[in-house]
């Protein structure tokens, strides 16, 4: 994928790092790609996706149980950490990003209501 990455993927790729999804992992990975295994990262990243989808499944199903058995959502979290070193990074970037948009709809929602009380 390296040899084979178009500008726009690298564009992309780029991008995911400026975000900080991706970090020096996924370069070290991209270093390992090589003429003899031409489809070596997309398959990685492949397997990560479905993994981690699966995990994620699994770990909202246990949340979801009346008893929630802890050592199992325990097991599904380290699972997801130690397919990803970016995951907690990402889950923070989530945070923040959340938070903003919420307190931009908090925002717009003050401004429609004192709109609302002025045309009273």
């Amino acid at each position: 994928m390296a040899a084979t990455m178009t500008l726009g993927t690298l564009g992309y790729a780029a991008s995911m790092f400026g975000m900080g999804l991706l970090d020096e992992q996924f370069q070290r990975l991209l270093l390992l790609q090589d003429g003899s295994e031409p489809n070596f990262v997309a398959e990685i990243v492949t397997l990560f996706c479905e993994e981690g989808e699966r995990t994620i499944g699994e770990l909202t199903k246990q949340l979801g149980k009346r008893c929630v058995n802890f050592d199992e959502v325990a097991v599904f979290v380290h699972k997801l950490e130690g397919s990803s070193a970016t995951c907690l990074k990402t889950l923070d970037t989530l945070r923040v990003v959340f938070y903003d948009v919420r307190g931009k709809f908090k925002a717009m929602l003050q401004l429609e209501q004192q709109q609302a009380e002025a045309t009273k």
